[in-house]
């Protein structure tokens, strides 16, 4: 899995996870909310948390534990526009990769 976070003004780094490793909500809240979500969160105060409610995304524990923290920490806000209720729009959780090597070409990748 490669994991990474993007804003208009900013890149998190990417997080490669080695093959064997299976992203369960443990994984992710320790190895990818707190190490990256939250530092990215203090340097960047404005940013929107766009939830995509993949399984390990959407975890009660995920939810009430990193979620709710990252919002009390601060004025996050959390875009609601993109809920549980839109995970059966496979175009939401679509990423698109544009090679600029290759221009009007893209892969997309659900």
């Amino acid at each position: 899995m490669i994991w990474a976070g993007i804003s208009a003004n900013d890149k998190t780094p990417l997080v490669f996870m080695p093959k064997n490793v299976n992203i369960n909500t443990t994984v992710y809240q320790e190895q990818v909310f707190k190490k990256y979500v939250f530092p990215f969160k203090r340097s960047h105060p404005q940013m929107i948390f766009q939830q995509d409610w993949a399984p390990a995304h959407s975890a009660i524990s995920t939810l009430r534990g990193g979620i709710s923290a990252l919002l009390r920490s601060s004025e996050v806000a959390l875009n609601r526009k993109n809920g549980p209720e839109t995970k059966n729009y496979p175009e939401l959780s679509t990423l698109t990769i544009s090679s600029s090597a290759h221009p009007g070409k893209s892969e997309r990748h659900n």
